[in-house]
């Protein structure tokens, strides 16, 4: 699964002006992919601070189907300019 944010920066540096919070990330995977998930579902220790490729393991709930049956996922976010 993955999905894209737009955050702007400083110029000339990849640090974000507003941290990618699992509950931004919940907001893009329903937007994006039309899957309902809950912040409890992704397995993040820290906001995302820069722009770059991650990807975050997530737990789908029962609820959503996916080939293969497994459980655990990689969601992969990428986290660029608008």
């Amino acid at each position: 699964m993955q999905c894209v944010v737009r955050r702007h920066t400083p110029r000339q540096s990849n640090a974000l002006r507003k941290h990618v919070t699992p509950a931004d990330l919940v907001a893009e995977v329903r937007r994006q992919q039309k899957v309902q998930i809950e912040e409890i579902n992704l397995e993040m220790t820290s906001m995302l601070q820069t722009l770059g490729d991650y990807e975050i393991p997530m737990r789908l709930p029962k609820t959503v189907q996916v080939p293969g049956g497994k459980a655990k996922i990689l969601l992969k976010v990428k986290v660029r300019r608008p």
